[in-house]
């Protein structure tokens, strides 16, 4: 199936200093905007995290303290980074769980209201771990028959994905015939994220839900007993707080 877009997508990567997505802090990001008429932009940046990048992390992507000392903070990159995200759908590999979660808390930390409500999310690995599951490695080799140079430098690994998602639709005919239809398929859940960190959904009918322990899938307007510990009590993010504070 020919891949139709109405917008450009933005296939992006990031290399950080952990797993955290509610605390670590990038290092290197890369975006690739694939336009409408197949026109590529592309947009790597070295990042300053403010913390040290632990030595574990280094030995993945192999970028350390000495790389990035000079380089801006995420807040002098994050208007340039907001600008080539603006009006695109985007896409990424395992970008539902990690990569968007975490760029989202690094916009939030800079007073940027990233919202994705409107835009189309799309991720190759979930296609990938529904029809062959393996890594990003094996898919490229799958997809591309190709072996994958430089894994884990996120210039190399967002083009792997772009690529990895375009032969996903040349490969496919039953995963969607548009954008729309393949973000729904690329994602383990058809409700729409409330908070950066998931642990809330809006529902089909657009009322919120909970998406963790003894109540997931229940109406936070049926437990809000349960709400209250969480704004209270609970080691919640601030931006799932906020969402639950007008209910209470």
């Amino acid at each position: 199936m020919p891949l139709t877009l109405a917008r450009p997508i933005v296939f992006f990567d990031l290399e950080t200093t952990g797993t955290d997505v509610q605390n670590d802090r990038i290092v290197q990001i890369s975006l690739l905007k694939l336009h409408p008429a197949n026109k590529e932009e592309i947009l790597t940046l070295l990042v300053n995290p403010g913390i040290p990048i632990p030595a574990e992390a280094s030995v993945v992507h192999g970028i350390t303290d000495d790389d990035v000392k000079d380089e801006p903070n995420f807040q002098a990159r994050s208007q340039e980074i907001f600008n080539f995200l603006n009006g695109c759908d985007i896409s990424g590999f395992n970008i539902h769980k990690f990569d968007l979660p975490l760029l989202r808390f690094e916009f939030n930390r800079v007073g940027i209201n990233y919202q994705i409500a409107d835009i189309k999310v799309l991720d190759p690995m979930v296609i990938f771990m529904k029809k062959e599951p393996r890594d990003l490695t094996a898919a490229y080799r799958f997809y591309c028959n190709q072996e994958l140079e430089g894994a884990h430098d996120a210039e190399n690994d967002i083009r792997a994905t772009k690529d990895i998602f375009l032969a996903q639709i040349e490969r496919y005919d039953d995963i969607g015939e548009n954008l729309e239809e393949i973000a729904a398929f690329s994602t383990y859940n058809p409700n729409r994220p409330a908070d950066i960190t998931g642990k809330l959904l809006y529902n089909e009918e657009g009322n919120l839900i909970f998406n963790f322990g003894k109540h997931s899938g229940a109406l936070v307007t049926d437990h809000l007993d349960y709400a209250r510990w969480m704004v209270e009590k609970g080691s919640f993010a601030e931006d799932t707080k906020e969402i639950l504070r007008p209910l209470l």
